[in-house]
Formats: C-alpha cells, structure tokens, sequence
C-alpha cells in the first residue's frame, strides 16, 4: 500500500521569508484569531476529542458579558 500523498498548503515562514502578498494574506487570517480568548478557545475546541465540544463546556472558562447594543 502506498503511502498518502501530501499536499502542502502554505510555505513554513522559518524556511524562507514570505512575500510581500502572502504576508498581507496571512495577517487577514491572523487576524481573526489575534485575540486571547479566541485562541483559547481554538485551542480548547482543537485538543477536545474529535475536535467538537459543546459550548457549555467552553463558556464556563472565560468571565465575559456579551456585547451590549447601544439604546437610542
């Protein structure tokens, strides 16, 4: 049996500097998750078995209100 093939889906950035343009799209990426609690949460959705996890079981973990929408 042959092994699977591999597919590479962006250049590591420690192999050799990124341009200019994939700069720009990595930080469009990046920035959706430039935020501790987003991360967190990435990272306790990634590590949970399977990758899903129920939100109740993330929202416990962070003391935050939900936005409020300004009242006119």
């Amino acid at each position: 049996m042959a092994a699977p093939a591999t597919v590479a889906c962006c250049a590591p950035i420690a192999r050799e500097p990124i341009s200019e343009d994939d700069a720009a799209e990595a930080a469009v990426l990046l920035k959706a998750v430039a935020d501790p609690v987003r991360l967190r949460l990435l990272s306790m959705i990634g590590s949970h078995a399977g990758g899903e996890v129920c939100v109740c079981d993330l929202t416990g973990a962070f003391d935050l209100t939900a936005p409020r929408s300004p009242t006119t």
